[in-house]
């Protein structure tokens, strides 16, 4: 079974040691900021945080869906558990 963090169409491009070190080395958070788990103010995402809202200012920015879209979870197959889930 693949790791976590196998994607085949970048494992075929790259060196698994270039992986680790883009893995190890590119941050989006500081994590001397960011609060542990399971203290008030934990965030799982926190260390995407700032790119994730980066993403979405600039989605925002291009694109007004209006009242049209509708995107319901059950549409979307999802097989895996995560603790992200509601």
């Amino acid at each position: 079974m693949p790791s976590t963090t196998h994607y085949t169409p970048i494992a075929n491009r790259i060196s698994h040691e270039w992986f680790r070190g883009l893995h190890k080395f590119l941050h989006f958070a500081n994590n001397s900021t960011l609060a542990p788990p399971g203290t008030p103010g934990y965030d799982k995402l926190g260390k995407l945080r700032p790119i994730i809202s980066m993403i979405g200012e600039q989605i925002a920015s291009v694109c007004d869906p209006g009242k049209e879209v509708s995107i319901d979870e059950a549409m979307i197959p999802f097989k895996v558990c995560s603790s992200l889930k509601q």
